[in-house]
């Protein structure tokens, strides 16, 4: 049975592969059309989040969206 992932834990993803990239929040937020504020409650409210956002940031990473699932 596979484990429960927490809305925290899928942010602090988010957070991380942003930083890999070399992206701050203000980078993403001119790719996103949003403010710098925005993206940042995004990745600290998990709540604030919904799948069509996450695909969102998938995009603006290049990334999948399952790695914002997984380690």
């Amino acid at each position: 049975m596979r484990e429960m992932v927490k809305a925290e834990d899928v942010t602090r993803r988010m957070k991380a592969i942003r930083t890999g990239k070399g992206m701050s929040c203000t980078d993403v937020a001119r790719i996103l059309g949003c403010s710098r504020q925005a993206v940042s409650q995004q990745e600290n409210n998990p709540l604030r989040l919904s799948v069509k956002s996450l695909m969102k940031y998938a995009n603006v990473y290049g990334c999948e969206l399952s790695d914002f699932f997984t380690d």
